[in-house]
């Protein structure tokens, strides 16, 4: 009788059970024959209720490897952050070569021109290096930004990394000069002295008739950077 009473039971259990379930899994989880052999109360009571908490396992364990994917998804669709980097500039040898570095610029729309600073000849940009310099690696973007703003620019302006010595350790000099007051003749005296080793910054101003550098002491001095300028027939004033 309690055999009977059991299997009458549990075949009720199937039954709510079988309205959660898919009709071949509830097919599996049937009760054995009463009569079978072998068909104990204890089986009978635990087989279904095992077949039942394994396909609820199964069940959550899908819903969550599909939440798990669908974040992954969604993670790698977000589009990447810009990053602002600071470079020093070539080129900038007076004020009003700022205007002409904004409008080179423009030309380069993967980066965007943050801030100029006159005063140590560096700028602020924002870009995604995967963006604005497809398969470079990080020690690679310099070169590769330096190439292609060269390139715009017809080679009048240029990147560089920041000067690693401390301002401290440089020695600023002034160089008198007479000429022209023009871009170009401003663009030929700076390039005699900010292409020597040893120079980490330079300006070129006709207009103020002067020539001024922060060199490395160690590496050059302000003869070598008079001789250079003598070489590109610029002509000294007095000091």
């Amino acid at each position: 009788m309690r055999s009977e009473l059991l299997t009458e039971s549990n075949s009720d259990l199937c039954v709510g059970r079988a309205r959660l379930l898919p009709s071949r899994m509830c097919e599996s989880v049937s009760l054995p024959a009463s009569g079978s052999a072998g068909a104990s109360p204890s089986r009978l009571w635990f087989w279904p209720v095992t077949k039942v908490l394994l396909s609820n396992w199964i069940l959550l364990g899908c819903l969550l490897c599909g939440w798990s994917f669908g974040t992954l998804a969604n993670a790698e669709d977000k589009p990447a952050e810009p990053t602002a980097v600071k470079y020093r500039v070539t080129g900038l040898f007076s004020p009003d070569r700022e205007p002409d570095l904004k409008q080179v610029m423009e030309e380069l729309p993967e980066v965007t021109l943050v801030s100029v600073d006159f005063k140590t000849s560096e700028a602020t940009f924002r870009f995604v290096s995967a963006n604005a310099f497809p398969g470079a690696k990080p020690e690679q973007i310099v070169e590769r930004f330096d190439n292609r703003l060269r390139t715009i620019s017809r080679s009048t302006f240029g990147i560089m990394p920041l000067c690693t010595i401390p301002r401290d350790k440089l020695k600023f000099v002034e160089i008198p000069v007479q000429g022209l007051d023009c871009k170009g003749c401003g663009l030929a005296a700076y390039e005699a002295v900010y292409k020597l080793e040893g120079v980490e910054q330079a300006t070129a101003s006709f207009k103020n008739g002067l020539v001024t550098a922060w060199i490395d002491p160690k590496k050059t001095d302000q003869a070598k950077l008079e001789d250079s300028l003598k070489k590109r027939n610029v002509t000294l004033g007095s000091r």
